[in-house]
């Protein structure tokens, strides 16, 4: 049986090392493109997890979306940009919407308005 001391040290480290992963990459930030390799599925009404690769120094790194409600096809094969720790690549986050880039501060061209299945063009 786990104590209430245990279960409150489990809860801080979870806390922790999610808050820690977007200071990494705030902290060590650069910008290049991932290519959309596939999905992976939730609940029907939850939508999916985009997948994605992309390459830095020869060395490849894979990574998921947040959830998903758009029509696959639109990002199917596409390469779309990404945010990731120049320290450890593997901290990296996909940018699908005009708040993710300007959260980043990088500015959401209308080129870039294909990408948010909710914003109209």
């Amino acid at each position: 049986m786990k104590t209430p001391i245990t279960l409150l040290f489990l809860s801080s480290l979870i806390l922790f090392s999610c808050g820690g992963y977007k200071e990494e990459i705030k902290n060590n930030q650069a910008i290049t493109t991932a290519k959309i390799t596939g999905k992976k599925l939730l609940d029907v009404r939850d939508g999916y997890l985009l997948k994605y690769e992309f390459v830095i120094d020869n060395d490849t790194f894979t990574g998921e979306s947040g959830k998903v409600y758009c029509d696959f096809s639109l990002y199917s094969n596409q390469n779309i940009p990404i945010v990731y720790s120049t320290n450890n690549p593997n901290y990296a986050l996909i940018l699908l919407n005009e708040w993710d880039y300007e959260g980043w501060g990088y500015e959401f061209h209308d080129s870039l308005k294909w990408l948010d299945c909710n914003n109209p063009l």
